[in-house]
Formats: structure tokens, C-alpha cells, sequence
């Protein structure tokens, strides 16, 4: 029998694929330099060497485009986690190090599109599917987290799945405030770390079993 073909590897390495991947890449720069509302699709078609009608087969829209690099984003983080839930770490430090990424992660999104609260707002309802589906995927992994910690004798709780979804809501809510409240000229907001730094040792402090290690969060 003949060697059977990886038909997703085989799509990977397309032309159609290799040409998307480089708007992309184009698009991401253009977008980190000058900001989602200035970039134009003629400037994208002429960085990546196209007509703006053969960029357009690609992505009819600049929100198309900008979906599709959200979306690598998104992937990367979570092959961040996936990464961070498979190390020895102690439970615990596994959310710890979770949220830290998490912060940096939405760092690098906010910046690329240099988006401001008002202009997010408008362009995330466009993104709903996306973001919902992401929340999913981030729920699921704090729920290993937290189920880990169970098994293994560091957190007690009785249902991980619901303190999971608990923990991710806080967090958002924490940096949908700095968003609405916040400097609008600072990327990094040291109050929201203090803030998410805050909550993670309180909320591991009211799960973990060890009465005496308890206050060694706070």
C-alpha cells in the first residue's frame, strides 16, 4: 500500500495557504505600527506584493483580516497554556503563571490594533463567535487547573468547573474596568497587575486546604 497523505499538511503548505499567511503577517505589522482604523486595504495589497482585488479573494474585509490575526493570537496563547498545564508545577503556581500570560496576552492584542475602550467596543461584536468560543477554550483549561489541585490534595472544592468560570469572569471584569477607567495612553496598567495579582491570592487563598499555607497568599 502507498504511503497514506496527511491531507492537513498537504493544505498547510498550499499557495493559497503560504499567500494568507503572509497578508497576515503584513496585516499584523501594519496594524501594531499604525493602529486597526488608519491601516487600508490598498496598503496591505501593495505590502504583500498583490492587487487589492487579489487581496480580496483572500479577505473580502480589513475586519476579516484582522478576525483572522486575532485569532492566531488567540492560538498562540493557548498553546502557551497548554504548554504551562503539562509543566510540574504545583497548581497554584500553574494559575498564577496562567494569569500573568493572560495579561501579557491581552497586552499584545490591545496594542495591535492600538485600540482604545470606545473603538474596541465597536469592533468586538463583530468578533462575538470568536471570543465566545475562546472563553470556552480558557475555561476549560482553568478547569484542569483547579481539578489538578484537587486531585492532588492542594485546592479544596466541589465543583471546579463553576470556580473556574468564576475566576476567568472576574479577571475580565477587572481589565474591562482599567479599559473604561484607566490612563488611555498607557499599555500597561500597574494598578490592574496589583489588581489581578490581588484577586488570584485571594481566590487561591479561599480554595487552598492548608489552613497555615493560606495566609502565605494574602
Amino acid at each position: 500500500m502507498g504511503q497514506k497523505v496527511n491531507r492537513r499538511e498537504l493544505s498547510a503548505k498550499t499557495p493559497s495557504r503560504i499567500k494568507a499567511s503572509s497578508i497576515l503577517a503584513v496585516a499584523k505589522d501594519r496594524f501594531a505600527r499604525f493602529g486597526f482604523a488608519k491601516v487600508t486595504m490598498d496598503e496591505i495589497a501593495q505590502d504583500v506584493g498583490l492587487v487589492k482585488g487579489a487581496l480580496y479573494y483572500y479577505f473580502p474585509t480589513k475586519e476579516q483580516i484582522f478576525e483572522a490575526v486575532i485569532r492566531e493570537e488567540q492560538d498562540q496563547f493557548i498553546d502557551e497554556i497548554e504548554i504551562l498545564v503539562g509543566r510540574a508545577y504545583a497548581a497554584g503556581e500553574k494559575l498564577r503563571r496562567y494569569v500573568e500570560k493572560r495579561r501579557l496576552y491581552l497586552q499584545r492584542l490591545v496594542s495591535l490594533g492600538q485600540l482604545d475602550y470606545e473603538a474596541w467596543r465597536k469592533l468586538k461584536p463583530n468578533f462575538q463567535d470568536l471570543f465566545q468560543s475562546f472563553e470556552r477554550r480558557e475555561c476549560l483549561f482553568l478547569q484542569r487547573i483547579l481539578e489538578e489541585g484537587r486531585r492532588s490534595g492542594e485546592f479544596t472544592l466541589a465543583d471546579p468547573r463553576r470556580h473556574a468560570r468564576l475566576f476567568l469572569r472576574t479577571i475580565k471584569g477587572l481589565r474591562l474596568l482599567d479599559m473604561l477607567y484607566g490612563n488611555p495612553v498607557e499599555r500597561v496598567s500597574s494598578t490592574l497587575d496589583q489588581e489581578l495579582r490581588l484577586f488570584t491570592s485571594v481566590f487561591l487563598s479561599a480554595i487552598h486546604k492548608d489552613k497555615k499555607r493560606r495566609n502565605n497568599f494574602l
